[in-house]
């Protein structure tokens, strides 16, 4: 007979799995069994709540005799922070526990069958890797996370909860090398570029599904397949998920990343632009995703802030800033007048351009949704493409060669 606590939670898990269904986030009955099956707050126990910026708290799930108020956050679609970095001011997240609905569009995307072999890139709590033993059975699953601690704490909830499978701390750039071949490999924290070594870890038939970011609102999930010994390619998909990007290391945040922004503050040129700031952020999410992705093939590496900037406006009023490591940067209103935005740009190259390229460029190609372009990975290029591998329209950046270049795409 099932003890009052664990009727709630599969009552709360139940529920779940019906939500994800109706809204069409999961079609498979196998996943929805999973879900169901799966004890969410076993895996997140604790989780933490800022309070404002600065101040976090800590909250204990399930903790008191499993009532049904106690559990409702860890069967939430919520993401859900389990680990701070708190060398920083304020201090900065460090890990999540993955949305469930972010959860279910991977895995759909997955295409897993019994026999299948997994490796889950980004443990975080342990979620996604439960649910895909439950799926496969332990001995098939394979995770790995950056964070040794958080490895172990997974480890330890993972078999609390019947679970043992391969839970190992290292870097993505690696993957497991000792323990493939693998069929699938499927990363949930955002990632610049594909390793090399994946290609190489990946079966004959195998299938990865990761989101590509890269910079900020500029990600989105791609499921590419084993095309050749040297190739994997595949579209992106129209599911949006929102991972956290990828650390460098264990411990520090992407917070850290942040010392290289210095303006150059000589000769600012100011204009005005028809290209909203908001553009990349609150717009409809698939048009403005797929925009600023064409804009990051020119960014490379930058940043986005938001700053206040009341001179002229309104108290409050926001401004968008784009910064690149080479001391360029561009500071745009929010806010048009006359259906122009005012615009400021420093330092050797004219960033806002770039993004009104991009819309151009999006535009004159008949405004094409994700579900038109693909990416083709070797272990010496990216090339992203429009409707055809070996069509006219491609975009080829070098595959990073060493974790360290990897970092600084």
């Amino acid at each position: 007979m099932m003890t009052t606590a664990e009727v709630h939670w599969r009552d709360r898990a139940a529920d779940l799995a019906d939500d994800l269904a109706r809204t069409g986030d999961v079609t498979d009955p196998a996943w929805l069994d999973a879900i169901r099956g799966t004890p969410r707050h076993e895996l997140v126990p604790v989780f933490f709540q800022q309070l404002r910026p600065g101040r976090w708290t800590s909250t204990h799930v399930g903790d008191q005799g499993g009532r049904p108020a106690s559990l409702a956050a860890a069967y939430s679609d919520a993401e859900l922070a389990i680990l701070l970095d708190r060398s920083v001011r304020p201090a900065a997240v460090l890990s999540t526990a993955i949305r469930p609905r972010h959860a279910a569009r991977t895995l759909q995307a997955l295409d897993v069958h019994p026999g299948h072999r997994v490796l889950h890139v980004g443990t975080g709590s342990g979620y996604l890797t439960a649910l895909l033993c439950r799926r496969l059975g332990d001995q098939d699953v394979m995770s790995l996370d950056i964070e040794p601690a958080l490895v172990d704490l997974a480890a330890a909830r993972l078999a609390a909860i019947g679970h043992t499978p391969t839970v190992q701390a290292g870097h993505a750039w690696d993957g497991l090398p000792e323990h493939g071949p693998v069929d699938r490999i499927v990363a949930t924290c955002a990632l610049p570029s594909i390793p090399p070594s994946w290609l190489s870890q990946l079966g004959t038939h195998g299938i990865v599904v990761a989101e590509l970011r890269l910079g900020p609102g500029a990600a989105t999930l791609v499921r590419l397949a084993r095309q050749a010994p040297d190739r994997i390619e595949g579209r992106f998909h129209p599911a949006g998920t929102a991972f956290a990007p990828l650390r460098p290391c264990p411990g520090r945040s992407s917070q850290h990343t942040a010392a290289w922004i210095d303006h150059d503050t000589s000769s600012p040129r100011s204009r005005w632009s028809t290209i909203a700031p908001d553009t990349p952020w609150l717009h409809d999410p698939e048009v403005s995703r797929v925009t600023w992705f064409l804009a990051a093939l020119d960014l490379g590496m930058y940043e986005v802030r938001h700053q206040r900037r009341p001179q002229g406006f309104p108290p409050g009023h926001p401004a968008i800033v784009l910064d690149t490591p080479d001391g360029s940067w561009a500071r745009i209103d929010t806010v048009a007048r006359d259906g122009e935005h005012h615009v400021i740009e420093g330092g050797p190259r004219r960033l806002w351009a770039v993004v009104e390229r991009a819309h151009r460029w999006w535009r004159d190609l008949g405004r094409p949704g994700w579900a038109r372009f693909g990416l083709t990975v070797t272990p010496t290029e990216h090339t992203i493409w429009l409707d055809q591998p070996d069509g006219e329209h491609r975009w080829t950046r070098p595959t990073p060669t060493s974790a360290s270049a990897w970092r600084k795409t």
